[in-house]
């Protein structure tokens, strides 16, 4: 008798061990459906799992292996079209700097063609001449003015030239007069 009643606490001991062994493994498996997301799933009466699945961009996976892998491509997708904007933007801005430093050249050789402009004399009666050279902000240029003064000294035609070192000429043409 004594050898039955073993036999039967041993059977039960095997049974709890069992039982609990199940219980680990259960939660074992339903930790790893947990950290597989995606709609991954585990039957502990057929003790079969159930994929996930992994949406990247408009595709499904249903391996983690695969997801990584397009997430990767995505990836460097993404950095090659971030890479494609930055040098389009890069090209933009020296494009934008070349038309300023451009432009700065204009708009300096326009103000020493200015500056080249010399006032001739207001001398009645007479054509006087005045030339004149300037230089500004690395440009140059040169100018020739011309008055032509009324006998009663009370009105006097100008007209001017110059050219800068950017080739665009500047012309002008002035009246003065006296009022009493």
């Amino acid at each position: 008798m004594l050898h039955l009643l073993l036999a039967s606490c041993l059977m039960l001991q095997v049974k709890v061990l069992l039982h609990s062994v199940g219980s680990q493994l259960n939660t074992t498996n339903q930790a790893l459906v947990n950290y597989l997301g995606g709609g991954a799933g585990y039957d502990n009466i057929t003790q079969s799992f159930s994929n996930p699945t992994y949406n990247v961009g408009d595709k499904s996976y249903n391996n983690v292996g695969d997801a990584i892998g397009a997430l990767n491509q995505a990836d460097q997708t993404l950095n090659t079209k971030i890479d494609n904007v930055s040098n389009k933007l890069e090209q933009a801005f020296y494009s934008t700097n070349q038309r300023i430093d451009k432009l700065e050249e204009k708009m300096s050789a326009g103000i020493a063609a200015n500056a080249a402009l010399e006032n001739a004399p207001f001398i009645p009666g007479k054509v006087t001449m005045a030339v004149g050279a300037a230089y500004y902000n690395e440009q140059n240029a040169v100018g020739v003015t011309l008055r032509k003064t009324a006998d009663n000294g009370r009105w006097s035609l100008t007209t001017g030239a110059s050219l800068g070192s950017q080739g665009s000429p500047l012309v002008r043409v002035g009246v003065s007069t006296v009022i009493d």
